[in-house]
């Protein structure tokens, strides 16, 4: 029965509050964007898509930027497959967020999991000298050894790309499946006959 709704990839966003990671998730999975802001605690949505032939199913993880949640927001982390970590690249202390406080906290939790580095909101930089550059962004994501890439909730630029590379970038670097993992263990359970 599993196998009909696809591989399961756990993909948990993070960074400060207001950075779009909501709305990147709500656009992506219903195709709208919300325009009233209500701060998240910890909201779960899903996904059936499929990425280069192969079936999966997509538990997006929201969680919570603000400070007030720290105690609570490790308990979405056991079992990622990808973190999504987000910056505005109109709000400039998110980035060095992205750098200093969430970046560190990730590999602290989960040191081999995949993590992208999403710089949001990118219809806002037009005209904007202080915002965060593309280049700028790149070479810090770089530094971190991290893939980055951008989108647009608002303007519906970069989604489908972002959730469908994180999809290929958790299904590389997924350790043996669960199904398989579940197999072997059975099959160390069994009886034989001799």
């Amino acid at each position: 029965m599993s196998k009909s709704l696809g591989t399961p990839i756990k993909l948990v966003v993070i960074g400060d509050g207001t950075v779009g990671k909501t709305c990147a998730l709500l656009t992506y999975t219903t195709g709208k964007f919300p325009e009233d802001y209500i701060p998240t605690i910890f909201e779960n949505y899903s996904a059936s898509i499929t990425i280069d032939g192969k079936k999966v199913n997509l538990g997006l993880w929201d969680t919570a930027g603000q400070e007030d949640f720290k105690q609570i927001r490790p308990l979405s982390y056991p079992n990622t497959d990808v973190f999504l970590l987000f910056f505005a690249v109109n709000e400039q202390s998110s980035y060095i967020n992205a750098q200093q406080k969430w970046y560190p906290e990730l590999r602290t939790a989960l040191n081999n999991v995949p993590i992208i580095i999403v710089g949001s909101k990118i219809d806002l930089r037009q005209n904007d000298n202080k915002c965060v550059q593309r280049d700028s962004a790149k070479r810090m994501a770089d530094q971190l050894g991290c893939p980055y890439l951008e989108c647009s909730a608002k303007d519906k630029i970069g989604l489908n790309e972002l959730f469908e590379e994180a999809v290929r970038t958790a299904l590389r670097s997924k350790k043996p499946n669960r199904a398989q993992e579940e197999s072997k263990q059975n099959k160390d359970k069994s009886c034989q006959l001799i």
